[in-house]
């Protein structure tokens, strides 16, 4: 019986030994990843009154573990929080120890609100979100936004 009891006792070290050391490990590599979202980039056909809004997502894994089902999700909202447009981008594996630009475009028909959009201090929300599986465990989520501000004289 003291045998048995012993071999469990070192089996359960063992078994937390190497759960804390991939926990830590879990974490350093998780602050190695950087991402980074370049100036949005506006554009405005007047003549087919459409805006288009451009970024890119660089993602840089310096972890030690591969990022999985990588979605990126750029929407857009009027100044009434009302949806104008939405684009997303999935990349299925971004492997340790590379980077990954992805690039973004909006396109949003102004036609039934160009006069109201341009020339107007009501700024345009832009909201992006980056879901990731890391490790292939672990979930995810990165919430950002920004407010644009279109004015006339700079379109």
């Amino acid at each position: 019986m003291r045998v048995s009891v012993k071999a469990l006792s070192i089996a359960s070290t063992i078994i937390w030994f190497f759960f804390i050391a991939f926990s830590v490990s879990l974490a350093y590599s998780a602050s190695a990843i950087k991402i980074e979202i370049s100036e949005t980039k506006i554009r405005l056909d007047s003549e087919k009154l459409k805006l288009f809004l451009d970024f890119q997502v660089l993602i840089d894994n310096n972890g030690f573990y591969d990022l999985n089902n990588v979605e990126i999700k750029a929407t857009l909202y009027d100044w009434h929080r009302s949806f104008l447009v939405e684009n997303k981008t999935f990349v299925r594996i971004i492997p340790y120890g590379s980077k990954v630009l992805l690039t973004l475009e909006l396109m949003v028909d102004l036609s039934d609100i160009f006069e109201l959009v341009v020339g107007s201090n009501n700024p345009l929300l832009l909201k992006y979100e980056a879901r990731i599986n890391y490790a292939s465990i672990l979930p995810v989520k990165v919430y950002g936004s920004v407010e644009i501000m279109l004015q006339s004289g700079e379109i």
